[in-house]
């Protein structure tokens, strides 16, 4: 009796520890990085002992795929992981692929134990990934792999990580949220908050603009989280979309459309607003006073609700040009990325059919921006003018006056 009594107890004791533990970190804080508003990476470690590599957490993809020793493909000081110096590595003898868009990768599905956390780092054991020999088209990319936050993976063999720590108990809730700072290429708000994934819950007060929150359900079964697009307009013109869903993508440093429905795009920011091709990209003169009074808004409207986007929004900056931050592919739907993450909070919610996107203004439109911050040149420009205007009125008037008298005098000095 004495002993079932004290096994009880134990047995208690570790459940209430194991409570404790889940409550006190129920949710997992991965600071991102920011390289020049066309990365966000986090750090994971994997391995026994754990092998640290900064990657991209992608909400457009589903896949966690790292490279291994012989990888192809990638930046020849890039760190690859090695499976044999882990004790936990466990080789699953699968070879598949991923493509994204015009890019893919191969190789071999394993498992591994994985820590993620900035404070407090938590275990996924055993979670699926691939360790990949061919990595085409991410000879540039500043990161050391990708960590796929789709809703599911379609592959009964590679789990997604959202799934393993929620059943795995490592999360409390099944959902996660996406906060995307705006650096203005190294001239950071110090004011702003970090970028930052939260795994398992979401903060309002801390990320959004304190606006309304929108949800939106998914519309098919891709795997990603899509949502129905309605229309985009250009100030006032209605561009042809030629599809009826958008899906979110973090790893996406520009807007991506169907190539038809961009060139639209492009073709009346060439025709009204006097830009220009520059092989696939469309140039404007964004010069401070030029780009304050001219650009239009794009609207994108999604679920009967409009997200609008200044110039501000869909520019990035090269000395006194800018270029749109649109991309055309042969794809037969949008793809929302990062420019479109930097203005909304979004907040996604895993629950099979019933799974949904949650998009909020984000908390970055609180602060000034190094756009916002340059209101004040015309105000500048108008008075400096009216100065110019109002002392050569002066020294006119004065000139005048001056010529007037010294007539008088003469005429005076002749009467005389």
């Amino acid at each position: 009796m004495l002993f079932t009594s004290l096994l009880l107890h134990l047995v208690a004791g570790y459940e209430e520890s194991e409570s404790e533990a889940l409550s006190a970190n129920p949710i997992i804080y991965v600071e991102l990085d920011n390289y020049r508003n066309e990365y966000y990476t986090g750090s994971i470690f994997i391995g026994s002992p754990s092998q640290k590599f900064n990657v991209i957490f992608d909400v457009g993809s589903s896949y966690i795929w790292l490279p291994g020793p012989n990888c192809e493909g990638i930046p020849s000081d890039a760190p690859v992981y090695d499976s044999e110096a882990s004790t936990s590595f466990r080789d699953l003898n699968i070879s598949t692929n991923y493509n994204y868009l015009s890019k893919y990768v191969s190789g071999v599905v394993a498992t591994e134990d994985m820590a993620i956390g900035d404070v407090g780092k938590v275990v996924a054991k055993t979670q699926a990934f691939m360790v990949v020999d061919l990595a085409n088209g991410f000879s540039d990319m500043k990161a050391d792999g990708i960590v796929g936050l789709g809703i599911q993976s379609n592959d009964p063999n590679h789990k997604t990580l959202i799934e393993t720590l929620f059943e795995q108990e490592l999360i409390r809730n099944n959902v996660f949220s996406l906060f995307l700072n705006n650096n203005h290429f190294e001239k950071d708000d110090k004011r702003k908050p970090k970028s930052m994934l939260m795994i398992g819950n979401y903060d309002l007060d801390k990320y959004s603009d304190g606006s309304d929150v929108h949800t939106y359900p998914l519309i098919n079964n891709t795997g990603l989280w899509s949502i129905k697009l309605e229309s985009i307009t250009c100030k006032d013109t209605e561009i042809d979309i030629e599809s009826s869903y958008a899906v979110l993508d973090s790893r996406s440093p520009k807007i991506v459309g169907p190539k038809s429905s961009v060139k639209k795009l492009f073709d009346r920011f060439e025709a009204m607003y006097g830009c220009g091709y520059y092989y696939s990209r469309m140039v404007c003169d964004c010069s401070e006073i030029y780009s304050i009074v001219k650009f239009p808004h794009i609207t994108f409207n999604i679920g009967g609700d409009d997200y609008v986007f200044h110039d501000k929004h869909y520019f990035k900056k090269t000395s006194k040009t800018c270029y749109l931050l649109f991309e055309s592919a042969d794809i037969d739907y949008w793809i929302l990325g990062q420019p479109f993450l930097r203005e909304y909070y979004s907040i996604y919610h895993i629950n099979g059919t019933d799974s949904k996107v949650q998009l909020v203004s984000s908390a970055a439109s609180r602060f000034t921006t190094d756009a916002d911050s340059n209101w004040w040149i015309i105000p500048v420009v108008l008075i400096i003018g009216g100065a110019i205007w109002l002392f050569s009125w002066l020294g006119w008037t004065y000139y005048k006056k001056y010529s007037q008298d010294s007539k008088l005098l003469v005429e005076q000095e002749a009467r005389g």
